[in-house]
């Protein structure tokens, strides 16, 4: 079974090299295993989250997501052709334990739906489909190394024959909370930076300009930027609910007048929708911060530390009280580390 899953896993490597293809792709199917296609747009969203979770996966990021996603789908596809079942009552419960961490890290249930803008019940048939696909990966990768038996004498002579060099470093675990102070944006920055999207809306409707050359010279979402501004499909979620509401608001073919993300301002062209899936491209941009406001938010942060190192306060009650981190303010500023699945990161990797 091992040998036939590292099998194929080589023989998808060789007939698709993602690197190569990458940047020749707006969108559309960069790998297929059974019945799962992968697409580029899969990756680009899941680098997206991980920019945003903090993480930093450095030049082969794409790459790494890619081989990530591509042995998922593997172990999920094998889980299939060996007909593993997971019950209704197995993920609903998995889901439930889950809605109860995030509710406890957000601050209740209420302010995890205000979160999502949708119900706990709409989360949980969002997420429920990935949650089996991902319980399948796991009974499989278990199935696949539960009749591997080694003895403590034969990992001990393994380990003595090894080269020094050859034996890595076991780094530590470490658990990181923060407290985050984002600096305002003025309201002149902020009129300054609306007027400039309105006056290219007003260009691009007249022909004047295109929406594409302006995306690749001034648009600030990397992601999307290299592509004129597109992004192939992606659910109802995908992105903040603001760019959502706007997206399920407007008509194919429209362009959206100018609003606010927590990201910045956007006009949004939508191209087509399909339930509640859609693809379009956007402009971003982001309004410029003041030195003075930079300034301000480092002496509130100084502030703060000194609040901590006095015992006016505890780090976790200055987390809760002052920062501006939605996603982990209310758990004492600990970050959560998704590709560990709890708060622990290690030393080395991060």
């Amino acid at each position: 079974m091992t040998k036939l899953l590292f099998t194929a896993l080589a023989i998808l490597i060789t007939n698709l090299s993602f690197s190569q293809k990458k940047q020749e792709l707006i969108d559309g199917t960069i790998g297929v295993i059974g019945n799962k296609v992968i697409l580029h747009s899969e990756i680009e969203s899941q680098l997206v989250q991980a920019k945003q979770e903090g993480f930093d996966l450095g030049e082969d990021s794409r790459c790494l997501i890619y081989e990530q996603v591509m042995f998922q789908s593997l172990l999920m596809y094998q889980a299939e052709v060996d007909s593993i079942i997971i019950t209704p009552d197995q993920v609903n419960g998995e889901l439930t334990n889950r809605i109860r961490y995030f509710e406890n890290q957000i601050g209740g249930r209420k302010k995890l739906e205000e979160f999502y803008g949708k119900s706990i019940e709409e989360i949980k048939a969002e997420f429920y489909t990935t949650i089996e696909d991902r319980m399948k990966a796991e009974q499989m990768r278990g199935k696949i190394t539960a009749g591997i038996n080694i003895t403590p004498s034969e990992v001990k002579k393994y380990y003595n024959n090894l080269h020094p060099d050859s034996i890595p470093l076991v780094g530590s675990k470490v658990e990181v909370s923060h407290i985050t102070i984002a600096p305002q944006v003025s309201d002149e920055a902020k009129k300054a930076t609306k007027d400039k999207l309105n006056k290219w809306r007003t260009e691009i409707l007249s022909g004047e300009r295109t929406f594409s050359t302006t995306a690749v010279l001034y648009s600030n979402d990397p992601g999307s930027r290299g592509e004129g501004g597109e992004f192939d499909w992606v659910s109802r979620g995908t992105f903040v609910p603001e760019f959502d509401r706007i997206a399920f608001s407007i008509k194919e073919g429209e362009v959206s007048q100018v609003f606010e993300t927590e990201y910045g301002f956007h006009i949004l062209e939508l191209f087509e929708r399909r339930g509640d899936q859609y693809r379009g491209r956007h402009i971003l941009l982001i309004p410029k911060i003041s030195d003075m406001e930079v300034l301000n938010a480092k002496t509130k942060l100084d502030s703060i530390a000194g609040l901590i190192k006095s015992g006016i306060y505890t780090f976790e009650e200055a987390a809760k009280k002052f920062s501006d981190d939605k996603e982990t303010r209310y758990n004492g500023g600990v970050i959560y580390n998704q590709q560990a699945g709890s708060s622990l990161f290690d030393e080395r990797t991060g």
